[in-house]
């Protein structure tokens, strides 16, 4: 364990925070259980640009975006925030993955359109409402209710990303659970173009 972990879990513990076991280890953080406070999780990452939009979700909360509801850092703790969201449902990542990168035909030039393929561009600025619009209809017609449910969860989700200054997204089944009926993003990340993240002194 290195010694800016150390630091910080002594931090966490005198602000009352308890970790509960691990739930989840990615590249750049870990996820971890929280003890007394709810159904929510805590994770700890050095992906500073996901920080920042999650701080921006935060502030500009959406039901297809999973509740976020602290996104701090420590000032004596360099390059180490944590995110306090909802613990949602799980699903199955690769089948969901599988709907995702299904082709469909827009009856484009684009060699291939897929839900994420219109999401992601969507975001990043290389295609407009308009053709997410008109990929819903396309896979209302020829996509399971499943895959339309999740598709439109997901092009709700899309939009409020793009509308609060999010300009990336890290869209994989991986990245999608659900809360109740709903489809919900839980990672952000990739050049959000704002999104301040406080000392927990100050957010709490």
């Amino acid at each position: 364990m290195s010694r800016a972990t150390q630091k910080a879990l002594s931090k966490l513990e005198k602000d009352g925070y308890v970790l509960g076991k691990k739930l989840g280890q990615g590249f750049y953080g870990s996820v971890f259980e929280l003890k007394g406070v709810g159904n929510r999780v805590l994770k700890i990452t050095t992906d500073k640009q996901e920080a920042q939009a999650m701080s921006l979700v935060r502030d500009n909360p959406h039901p297809n975006i999973v509740k976020v509801h602290k996104a701090w850092r420590y000032k004596s703790i360099k390059g180490v925030y944590f995110i306090e969201i909802d613990k949602l449902k799980k699903i199955d990542g690769d089948k969901t993955d599988e709907i995702i990168e299904q082709n469909f035909n827009m009856g484009t030039k684009k060699k291939r359109n897929d839900m994420h393929l219109e999401l992601t561009s969507y975001i990043n600025g290389t295609n407009s409402k308009e053709s997410l619009v008109k990929a819903k209809e396309v896979i209302k017609q020829n996509m399971s209710k499943e895959a339309l449910k999740l598709y439109d969860d997901l092009m709700k989700a899309a939009i409020h990303i793009k509308k609060i200054g999010i300009q990336g997204w890290d869209l994989h089944g991986g990245n999608v659970m659900k809360k109740g009926n709903r489809y919900v993003a839980i990672d952000l990340g990739d050049n959000p173009s704002a999104g301040k993240i406080t000392d927990v002194r100050e957010n709490i």
